[in-house]
């Protein structure tokens, strides 16, 4: 009997180590998930502050197009990383 109850501690204490790991997990998820909101409402942000400034501002546009391509580049990553903690979850 003793050896049961042992073996019943020893399944629970991985049992609470896989939830451990498996909230972990969620958590970055959710983590990337409010980074890619951030990137999106910053690129709205920064749309909005180009459409209101003067059509003659070069440098405006040209700033403008380098922080898209930063953060297109920054979304796709974190779409990345996102389905790749997916798969993991699935596991």
């Amino acid at each position: 009997m003793k050896a049961l109850n042992s073996l019943v501690r020893l399944y629970k204490w991985r049992l609470d180590e896989k939830r451990r790991q498996l909230a972990e997990l969620y958590a970055i998820r959710d983590g990337f998930e409010n980074k890619l909101r951030d990137i999106e409402a910053a690129v709205i942000r920064e749309q909005s502050i180009v459409n209101s400034a003067s059509p003659r501002d070069p440098d405006l546009a040209y700033s403008y197009g380098a922080f898209a391509q930063a953060a297109i580049m920054q979304r796709e990553n974190i779409q990345r990383s996102i389905a790749s903690l997916d798969e993991n979850l699935q596991a």
